[in-house]
Protein backbone atom coordinates (compact mmCIF):
# COMPACT_ATOMS: atom_id res chain seq x y z
CA UNK A 1 0.00 0.00 0.00
CA UNK A 2 1.64 2.97 -1.18
CA UNK A 3 -0.51 5.77 0.83
CA UNK A 4 1.79 4.70 3.63
CA UNK A 5 4.34 6.91 3.59
CA UNK A 6 6.48 8.41 6.89
CA UNK A 7 9.03 10.54 7.57
CA UNK A 8 11.98 9.97 10.46
CA UNK A 9 13.38 13.43 10.49
CA UNK A 10 14.43 12.99 13.93
CA UNK A 11 16.72 10.14 12.90
CA UNK A 12 20.57 10.50 13.82
CA UNK A 13 21.93 8.09 10.81
CA UNK A 14 19.94 7.16 7.34
CA UNK A 15 20.63 3.75 8.35
CA UNK A 16 18.39 4.33 11.53
CA UNK A 17 15.52 4.96 9.05
CA UNK A 18 16.73 2.13 6.71
CA UNK A 19 16.04 -0.03 10.34
CA UNK A 20 12.80 1.47 10.81
CA UNK A 21 11.61 1.64 7.67
CA UNK A 22 12.12 -2.38 7.56
CA UNK A 23 10.15 -2.28 10.83
CA UNK A 24 7.16 -0.28 10.24
CA UNK A 25 6.75 -2.81 6.82
CA UNK A 26 6.66 -5.38 9.23
CA UNK A 27 4.12 -4.19 11.76
CA UNK A 28 2.08 -2.41 8.80
CA UNK A 29 2.05 -6.37 7.32
CA UNK A 30 1.94 -7.91 10.84
CA UNK A 31 -1.69 -5.52 11.92
CA UNK A 32 -2.88 -6.38 8.00
CA UNK A 33 -2.56 -10.21 9.01
CA UNK A 34 -0.73 -11.26 5.97
CA UNK A 35 0.96 -14.83 6.21
CA UNK A 36 3.65 -13.96 3.66
CA UNK A 37 6.03 -11.01 3.10
CA UNK A 38 8.55 -10.09 0.81
CA UNK A 39 11.32 -7.15 1.60
CA UNK A 40 13.66 -5.39 -0.50
CA UNK A 41 16.06 -2.76 0.95
CA UNK A 42 19.47 -1.36 -0.78
CA UNK A 43 20.83 -1.27 2.48
CA UNK A 44 22.93 -4.09 2.02
CA UNK A 45 24.61 -4.19 5.18
CA UNK A 46 21.02 -4.09 7.22
CA UNK A 47 20.06 -6.99 4.76
CA UNK A 48 22.84 -9.03 5.62
CA UNK A 49 22.33 -8.85 9.36
CA UNK A 50 19.18 -9.97 8.85
CA UNK A 51 19.35 -12.44 7.04
CA UNK A 52 22.32 -13.87 8.89
CA UNK A 53 20.78 -13.00 12.08
CA UNK A 54 23.93 -10.33 13.07
CA UNK A 55 23.27 -8.20 15.79
CA UNK A 56 24.12 -4.49 14.77
CA UNK A 57 27.37 -2.87 16.26
CA UNK A 58 25.63 0.65 16.31
CA UNK A 59 23.39 0.73 19.79
CA UNK A 60 21.03 3.03 17.61
CA UNK A 61 20.16 0.38 15.49
CA UNK A 62 19.72 -2.69 18.27
CA UNK A 63 16.32 -1.97 19.46
CA UNK A 64 15.03 -2.19 16.00
CA UNK A 65 16.80 -5.68 15.20
CA UNK A 66 15.47 -6.64 18.36
CA UNK A 67 12.00 -5.47 17.44
CA UNK A 68 12.75 -6.63 13.76
CA UNK A 69 13.59 -10.47 15.05
CA UNK A 70 9.84 -10.30 16.94
CA UNK A 71 8.02 -9.09 14.22
CA UNK A 72 9.23 -11.91 12.06
CA UNK A 73 7.36 -14.38 14.35
CA UNK A 74 4.09 -13.24 13.12
CA UNK A 75 4.64 -14.42 9.60
CA UNK A 76 4.62 -18.18 8.29
CA UNK A 77 7.22 -17.15 5.25
CA UNK A 78 9.53 -13.77 4.98
CA UNK A 79 11.81 -13.04 2.12
CA UNK A 80 14.52 -10.36 2.16
CA UNK A 81 15.66 -9.45 -0.96
CA UNK A 82 18.66 -6.93 -2.05
CA UNK A 83 18.12 -4.44 -4.46
CA UNK A 84 21.33 -2.25 -5.54
CA UNK A 85 21.14 1.65 -4.79
CA UNK A 86 21.68 2.46 -8.37
CA UNK A 87 18.75 -0.32 -9.44
CA UNK A 88 16.10 1.14 -6.91
CA UNK A 89 13.61 3.00 -8.97
CA UNK A 90 12.28 4.56 -5.61
CA UNK A 91 16.11 5.91 -4.84
CA UNK A 92 15.06 8.76 -7.21
CA UNK A 93 12.08 9.81 -6.21
CA UNK A 94 13.14 10.09 -2.60
CA UNK A 95 16.03 12.22 -3.62
CA UNK A 96 16.82 15.91 -2.06
CA UNK A 97 17.73 18.14 -4.82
Amino acid sequence: DTSQVKTYFHHKTPTESEWCSVLDALKYASKRDEGFLEVENDNLGLVRMLIKEIEPVNPIHYPYYSSIQTQLKNFDYVAIRWIPREMNSAHDIFRLK
